[in-house]
């Protein structure tokens, strides 16, 4: 479990347990010990763009199980995280 920061407006620099897992050559996604609400920005970055897909309780059966068996194999902490956010990241034109 690695941990990255998020530039919170209200709370700061906020530190967030972060796991990522790649799909394809283009896209990946990201498990993040946090609740979004509509003030996270994910943030801009050219020729990425970054998709909340919500809880892991919302994907839908396998995905969310497969998502949970990699992060179990990765040692997540589902004790102080259970539900993370899942974020689909997808790199255009490379």
């Amino acid at each position: 479990m690695e941990i990255l920061q998020i530039d919170h407006p209200e709370k700061g620099i906020l530190k967030v347990p972060y796991q990522q897992y790649m799909l394809n050559e283009n896209q990946q996604f990201a498990c993040l010990g946090i609740d979004f609400t509509g003030d996270i920005e994910l943030g801009e970055h050219e020729g990425i763009e970054y998709t909340k897909m919500g809880k892991l309780n919302e994907q839908n059966f396998i995905f969310q199980h497969q998502i949970a068996n990699s992060l179990f194999i990765d040692s997540w902490d589902f004790i102080s995280y259970p539900n993370p956010e899942i974020i689909l990241i997808t790199k255009h034109g490379h």
